[in-house]
């Protein structure tokens, strides 16, 4: 027997109190948008902003009871989380009610929720802000299995969730190790500097084919764009193209062992993404690619980059589509390290890269037991 997620609980939309009315803000009242939706429990720490109880009588902010779900349906949609004290939420959130928990294990219908994420990001609608209407998600099949078998499913699918962060925050460890060595060797001389400018023999731009012309597709050239860009080698991306392409696209083709940098996407905002191509590719207009001159390795000028992504992402300007200005990418200094030394840290770079692998390889791994899991339990 199965039921449908409307049977088993009640919905409960929210509401944002209008900006400016201040005596609606600086309560005693956690708000939340869909940002704080973590697939985990939430508490007062994650609040967005607190709100008072005149705004909770004359707005659309209503008090959501501790313990229940609350799942995104717009701007976030499918993200999930169980709040653990009394809050409020905007209208992008509909908090799940009056779930018998005699029968039903909260976290287990999280997960259920999490599995649905790509049907429910598909049922999503709308002119400017996509989103779905409560009958999507209270029309979700939720399988009648016994409490503690809920509960079973839920600890095996944390356990191998939770093997998933431990690789990525084993991966993101062996980058910070780099980048301290980097520092440690290279980050504090004063002297014996250039600027990224000088360090580069050609700094190039990109841009997209005509999606008009379906000759310019299907070829065996790598076309890059900035979501592709997500570790420190980058050899292709989801689309391919063709010479014709490069003839009449207005296209050029970037050569192995340049530095392509992404300067302008929303990520901007909160992760600066650099890689070194591995073969000869094509580039979009959001990236650049620097070559480097003969007096510098591709990944010594990458990490002399990377170092300092905390300066770059400082001075992202906002307006429009985040971007870096590429004078701050290209007056950036770069200590003039003897080929020696850069030679020294590439074999560094080498050896910590043979670690990455091993780490990467159990990652995927963990990530298709886990699919498989999802699949098995929830189809």
């Amino acid at each position: 027997m199965e039921y449908r997620l409307g049977q088993i609980c009640k919905f409960q939309s929210g509401g944002t109190p209008a900006k400016g009315n201040s005596e609606y803000f600086n309560g005693n009242i956690p708000w939340i948008t869909t940002t704080a939706l973590n697939g985990s429990e939430i508490n007062d720490h994650d609040a967005v902003d607190w709100i008072t109880e005149k705004a909770i009588n004359e707005s659309a902010a209503k008090i959501v009871p501790a313990n229940s779900i609350m799942v995104g349906t717009r701007v976030g949609v499918g993200k999930v989380a169980i709040n653990k004290v009394p809050m409020s939420t905007s209208q992008d959130i509909i908090s799940l009610l009056d779930i018998a928990e005699d029968k039903w294990d909260k976290d287990y219908l999280c997960k259920l929720i999490q599995a649905n994420y790509a049907f429910l990001n598909s049922q999503a609608r709308g002119a400017t802000i996509k989103g779905i209407k409560i009958d999507v998600l209270a029309a979700l099949k939720v399988p009648e299995i016994p409490l503690e078998k809920q509960r079973k499913v839920s600890d095996v699918i944390n356990k191998t969730r939770g093997i998933i962060d431990q690789r990525r925050k084993e991966l993101e460890r062996l980058d910070e190790l780099i980048k301290a060595r980097f520092v440690e060797l290279f980050g504090y001389h004063a002297d014996n500097n250039m600027t990224l400018e000088e360090c580069c023999s050609n700094i190039t731009g990109g841009g997209t084919p005509s999606m008009q012309h379906p000759e310019f597709y299907g070829g065996n050239i790598p076309f890059i764009k900035s979501g592709d860009v997500k570790g420190t080698q980058v050899t292709e991306g989801a689309l391919w193209l063709t010479e014709e392409a490069l003839n009449r696209g207005k296209t050029k083709l970037i050569p192995k062992g340049s530095i392509v940098v992404v300067v302008r996407s929303a990520a901007l905002l909160h992760k600066f993404s650099i890689a070194v191509s591995a073969n000869d590719l094509v580039i979009n207009q959001d990236l650049k690619a620097l070559t480097p001159s003969k007096d510098f390795l591709p990944e010594f000028l990458m990490w002399s980059i990377k170092s300092q992504e905390q300066i770059l992402l400082g001075k992202v300007q906002t307006m429009l589509t985040s971007h870096i200005r590429i004078e701050d990418l290209l007056g950036l200094k770069v200590h003039k390290a003897s080929m020696g030394e850069q030679i020294a840290f590439v074999d560094f770079l080498r050896q910590v890269d043979k670690s990455k692998v091993a780490v990467q390889k159990s990652l995927e791994e963990t990530q298709k037991l886990f699919d498989s899991l999802m699949q098995e339990y929830f189809g």
